[in-house]
């Protein structure tokens, strides 16, 4: 059974992250041993010979397969705790260290399927104008989706009940897109998503309902973007603790090789594992998931894990903690879902119900995120805390000033030496007018 270090993070205080401090250098390695061995050595054998980073490769399977399974299947702990398999999962790291390429090789049996939809929808679309349009319109049966409005994401929702990703390259143009509307009500209307609240758009008296809204969200985002998806509300409403985040630490620029052996064999083995999780039957007609229960074993499992946190976040009474435990009680649920469907796809689990592996390898899971969430909440209050005293020292320099003034008012605000210059190097802000001598750009 895990001990949830995280829960002891010294980082911790009062309900907050003690400013100043930062997260000793966290070297949690992704648990690779929660997959089944095959999938661990598709893992292993991308690391070595393609150069895949661990984590990003793990994050992006565990994505597909979620959204292979989308609402064909959901868990059932008990009558009053039941999810579906939705994870949004965010995968951090700088430009460069192959994220993208990543998601895309991962998800490239989702893309064939999705392309071959369409030109069967292009082609049923063309029968159906020859005949007048009469008749009912065809629909492109599709998995992934890009960048759409609430309107748009609404109707293909309802065009496709089994689920859909947002799969983006930059997690940035996802969720800044709100902006482009009513930030707050929009963003409210996908937390319900995730949620699996049913929603619904009304346009020019017009209704479309979703009862199952199943909505996958995968993107990167680069370190220094952090403290922009944790700013306003979203550290209160608890829009950062719905994701599961991936940030590996000293991931260097990756030099290229010329590779003797072939990662062929690990991506067919990969895609005929996920192609028969995509194999799975769903009525659309019914839109009713099968629901898997918790073998005894199981269930005992979830229990005792869930009480030991719940024991230890009540024991220290600190709220941040209740609100990354209270996502992660349904993660737990979630990802025990998700790894069944790993074993299914290995040819390991009929898919009937949740095994004790299953649930094992969720906890890790949880311990591995739990680390992961705090590291992002430092990283984004220590990016907030430089950002305050970059303003403060703006306003109060004179709109023309010497080093030694500034370095004055650096002293007064507990600004090093190296934070001013780098302050001062930033264009956008400051214009050098002279040897120690400089003026505001604005």
């Amino acid at each position: 059974m895990s001990n949830s270090p995280a829960l002891d993070n010294p980082i911790l205080k009062n309900g907050v992250l003690k400013d100043g401090e930062k997260l000793s250098e966290s070297k949690t390695k992704f648990p690779v041993e929660v997959f089944p061995k095959d999938v661990q050595d598709i893992i292993i054998d991308l690391n070595t010979k393609g150069k895949y980073p661990i984590d990003y490769i793990a994050g992006s399977m565990l994505s597909a397969i979620s959204t292979a399974i989308g609402n064909t299947h959901i868990c059932r702990f008990d009558d009053d705790k039941i999810d579906n398999a939705m994870l949004w999962i965010c995968l951090i790291g700088d430009s460069g260290t192959n994220k993208t390429r990543s998601i895309s090789k991962i998800f490239e049996p989702i893309a064939k399927r999705d392309f071959e939809n369409y030109k069967a929808f292009e082609s049923q679309f063309q029968e159906y104008e020859l005949n007048g349009c009469e008749g009912k319109r065809p629909t492109f049966k599709r998995h992934t989706v890009k960048d759409s409005t609430p309107e748009a994401l609404i109707k293909t929702l309802y065009d496709n009940p089994r689920g859909l990703i947002a799969n983006v390259d930059e997690l940035r143009n996802w969720y800044g897109n709100f902006n482009r509307y009513n930030s707050g009500s929009i963003q409210s209307w996908y937390l319900q998503i995730h949620s699996q609240v049913p929603i619904d758009y009304i346009r020019q008296k017009k209704t479309i309902k979703v009862e199952r809204p199943f909505y996958n969200v995968l993107g990167g985002l680069q370190p220094s973007l952090i403290y922009d998806l944790a700013k306003g509300d979203n550290l209160v409403d608890g829009f950062i603790y719905r994701f599961l985040f991936f940030y590996p630490e000293g991931l260097e620029y990756p030099k290229w090789e010329l590779n003797k052996e072939s990662t062929k064999p690990s991506f067919d083995k990969w895609n005929r594992i996920l192609n028969r999780v995509l194999d799975l039957e769903y009525d659309e007609i019914t839109e009713r998931p099968k629901s898997l229960d918790f073998d005894p074993t199981a269930q005992k499992t979830v229990l005792e894990y869930q009480n030991k946190c719940s024991l230890l976040v009540n024991q220290k009474n600190e709220p941040i903690l209740k609100s990354i435990q209270a996502k992660l009680d349904s993660a737990l649920l979630r990802l025990s879902l998700v790894l069944e469907g790993f074993y299914h796809g290995n040819e390991q689990s009929s898919f009937n119900t949740i095994s004790v592996e299953s649930v094992n390898g969720a906890i890790k899971l949880c311990d591995f995120f739990r680390d992961n969430i705090i590291k992002v909440i430092t990283k984004a209050k220590t990016t907030r805390k430089n950002e305050t005293l970059k303003d403060q020292l703006y306003s109060k320099l004179d709109n023309q000033f010497t080093t030694a003034e500034a370095e004055k008012v650096c002293q007064e605000l507990g600004l090093k030496r190296s934070a001013m210059f780098k302050n001062l190097s930033n264009e956008d802000d400051y214009k050098r007018v002279s040897e120690g001598i400089y003026k505001k750009a604005v």
